[in-house]
């Protein structure tokens, strides 16, 4: 089987390719480490188009992002928001599948006085050869994402699969009363988020706001 080899884009003379695109079994397609990586190094620098917040509503509405956006900072007073959509990306980063325990931290950094930014993604442990490279995509993505991760790479499906029904609750209903918003505030904040979340959806929704 051939497999599809790529350097990052900062290491400008690799003598040999650092990371290999090929399939990883019930994920597609996936990215593994070619040579060894110690724990505290940077593997590469995601890559893709970057854009504000306001680019990224005009592509992807305001429901949620695409499959491969990263958001570098947030919307701001001082800034429209720093993200970076990998969706036509060919590097490798873009093939780095989730993994809620994963052995690369994403660690975004901003640039030219925060109207530009990057995502580092940098060993947590050290990986070798072969190892496949991941990292955790956060419960927010998931509960925005049309799939779910699968139960072994993730702990948290209960979770994503009650926030996304919160989620979808306040889309359709509309401003919860003042319980229902206290109930998720205790999800938001990861306290007893089961209990609570169950609680919110069994609430109704304030439709005189609508």
């Amino acid at each position: 089987m051939n497999a599809l080899l790529l350097s990052p884009s900062l290491c400008v003379a690799a003598a040999a390719p650092l990371v290999e695109v090929r399939p990883a079994p019930g994920k597609g397609m996936g990215a593994f480490a070619a040579t060894d990586f110690r724990r505290g190094e940077l593997v590469c620098a995601y890559e893709g188009e970057q854009l504000s917040g306001s680019q990224v509503t005009a592509r992807y509405g305001s429901g949620g992002g695409g499959e491969y956006l990263f958001e570098v900072a947030a919307p701001s007073v001082a800034s429209g928001g720093v993200y970076i959509d990998g969706a036509a990306s060919s590097h490798f980063s873009r093939f780095i599948n989730h993994a809620e325990q994963g052995n690369l931290e994403p660690r975004p950094v901003l640039e030219d006085g925060g109207k530009s930014g990057r995502v580092d993604l940098v060993a947590v442990r050290r990986i070798r050869a072969g190892d496949e490279l991941s990292f955790d995509y956060g419960e927010v993505y998931w509960v925005c994402a049309s799939g779910e991760p699968s139960a072994a790479t993730d702990s948290r499906r209960e979770s994503i699969r009650l926030r996304r029904a919160l989620r979808r609750q306040q889309l359709e209903l509309g401003e919860l009363d003042e319980e229902g918003r206290a109930a998720l505030r205790v999800v938001a904040a990861g306290r007893a988020w089961v209990s609570a979340a169950r609680t919110l959806l069994r609430l109704p929704a304030r439709r005189d706001t609508l």
